[in-house]
């Protein structure tokens, strides 16, 4: 759940609401849609965007999501007005990086891969070195530890220092791996991409070891604010981070690892392009995109409903409850 623009003991309030007991019916309503695209189904990749208006509650439910399966969370929200307070809080240093300007096409999706990899090999060296005090137990319980050790310490302002130090971390070591110059120059990605490959398993491998039982993904990734992604980095490419991130993901669509990203962005064709967009998706015939989760905003033909109702005689009790009426409120179908 996102508040645009709030005071700061507001902000506080918001806080305390948002950590509160997640009541709902079907606390794993998310999880269970994530299954459905479970490796053996054929996709271009393992990832849909969930859209909805500000404050409808998508940061909320992906939040309690965390709390029931292994997640590592990301706020890319854009960069403040001074004294402008929203939560949750952001990844400065991230959302930097992967929007980061480059200088040829192949940048492009050499910085969020390497960032990927880092993120990985950096996940895993946290977990080995029992900082987060995480042993054997059901997928449940693991994700439950994660989660509390990833928030421990955040506040209105600022995510936890456990989380800032591991992110810091991912972001200088993704900085090392995209500076080194791959062994395949004629085909810089293809060593890349392995490399990537690698990483991500070892994750799953490790998180396989510490659960009792099986699920369909072992892990989950996802960006809140995901719209600053949906930006070119540069006036002269055409490709946008999130573009990039979905060609990236293509390449570890064989291991079960989830991606979601969150975004108030209503703009239907930013996170549904279509096959055409995708080249890579025309070879591979048999695979298509994940459709996004959408939630349309409330009232979205109520502009200007006084004076138009108004004007053809409806501005009374009998008049605005007409069908006609009616139907310009509430959320469309």
């Amino acid at each position: 759940m996102r508040c645009p623009s709030i005071p700061h003991t507001s902000a506080t309030d918001f806080k305390e609401a948002f950590e509160k007991d997640y009541c709902t019916p079907r606390p794993d309503i998310l999880l269970r849609i994530m299954d459905m695209y479970h490796i053996n189904t054929e996709h271009y990749n393992r990832s849909f965007p969930v859209v909805q208006s500000s404050g409808m509650g998508k940061s909320r439910l992906m939040d309690h999501s965390a709390t029931l399966r292994f997640a590592i969370p990301f706020n890319v929200h854009e960069k403040m007005d001074p004294g402008t307070k929203t939560y949750p809080p952001f990844d400065h240093e991230d959302r930097e990086y992967l929007t980061k300007e480059f200088e040829h096409e192949v940048d492009a999706i050499t910085r969020p891969l390497v960032f990927l990899q880092a993120l990985f090999n950096e996940t895993v060296a946290e977990l080995q070195s029992q900082k987060t005090e995480i042993t054997k137990g059901t997928p449940q319980e693991i994700a439950g530890k994660w989660y509390n050790w990833m928030k421990d310490g955040s506040t209105v302002d600022n995510v936890g220092p456990n989380r800032t130090m591991l992110y810091d971390r991912v972001v200088k070591k993704a900085k090392e791996l995209e500076a080194l110059q791959p062994p395949k120059y004629q085909k810089p990605l293809v060593h890349r991409a392995e490399a990537l490959r690698v990483a991500a398993e070892s994750l799953v491998n490790f998180l396989k070891k510490l659960y009792k039982t099986s699920v369909k993904f072992y892990a989950i990734v996802y960006f809140d604010e995901a719209h600053t992604l949906s930006l070119p980095s540069n006036k002269s490419h055409r490709r946008t981070p999130y573009y990039a991130l979905m060609h990236v993901l293509n390449m570890i669509r064989k291991t079960p690892i989830f991606f979601v990203f969150l975004s108030t962005n209503s703009s239907l064709q930013t996170f549904t392009p279509s096959n055409s967009a995708y080249p890579s998706i025309r070879v591979q015939n048999d695979t298509k995109l994940i459709p996004p989760f959408f939630e349309l905003p409330f009232d979205n033909f109520a502009r200007k409903f006084t004076s138009e109702a108004k004007e053809v005689g409806k501005l009374t009790l009998a008049g605005v409850c007409e069908l006609g009426q009616m139907t310009k409120f509430g959320r469309p179908m």
